[in-house]
């Protein structure tokens, strides 16, 4: 976790302070009620074809985020160029860690990138935990991740909303599109895992 971090960090230390290579501009800041509806119908549907239960509240939390996207787009968040897939099946670890597979870069607030390792960065790998970081994983993914990245006061106010924001554009999607994953039981574990933490994501912090 920690070298995995560590990586992230020199990624993201890398970035030119502007949008030197082009790449497509981060600009998901659109998404309206229905899409959340629409969404919440199928993953409720999906879940009880699985026999699986989870919190409905989930929905609140989701029109929240909807309602903080144009405060999120003219917050002024520092931006960086990024694989923006940083995740455990896209990287080799031995003998050193490396990333391969980096087709979705993007140019994008530096902390939304943070929030998408965070929250799916298990997500795909066959021998992954079922659940996302623990609070001491996510605590050394962190201290890696600082020993090249010093975050601003600003990107820390920020960070609940970026956390939300990022589960309503990455992660609503997959658990409502991809009803087969739902059968899946270590699937099935992450969903929960990732529902938990959206509903209460406060001991995940950038501290």
């Amino acid at each position: 976790m920690y070298e995995a971090g560590k990586l992230l960090g020199q990624i993201h230390s890398f970035s030119p302070s502007s949008n030197a290579y082009n790449l497509l501009d981060y600009d998901v800041y659109d998404f309206n009620e229905l899409e959340v509806e629409e969404s919440m119908e199928a993953i409720i549907q999906h879940a009880d074809n699985a026999g699986v239960e989870i919190d409905t509240e989930l929905k609140t939390k989701l029109l929240e985020s909807v309602a903080s996207q144009q405060e999120l787009y003219h917050a002024g968040l520092p931006h960086v160029s990024t694989p923006h897939d940083f995740k455990a099946n896209n990287l080799v670890l031995i003998p050193e860690p490396y990333l391969i597979d980096p087709d979705n870069a993007t140019w994008i607030p530096r902390i939304f990138d943070l929030a998408l390792a965070l929250l799916l960065f298990h997500n795909e790998h066959e021998e992954a935990p079922d659940q996302i970081f623990t609070i001491d994983e996510w605590a050394l993914f962190l201290k890696g991740y600082k020993e090249y990245i010093v975050l601003t006061d600003h990107e820390k106010g920020y960070w609940d909303k970026a956390k939300q924001h990022v589960f309503l554009d990455e992660v609503m999607w997959l658990m409502a599109e991809y009803e087969e994953d739902w059968q899946n039981s270590s699937q099935q574990k992450l969903f929960n895992s990732l529902i938990r933490v959206v509903m209460d994501s406060a001991a995940y912090k950038l501290i």
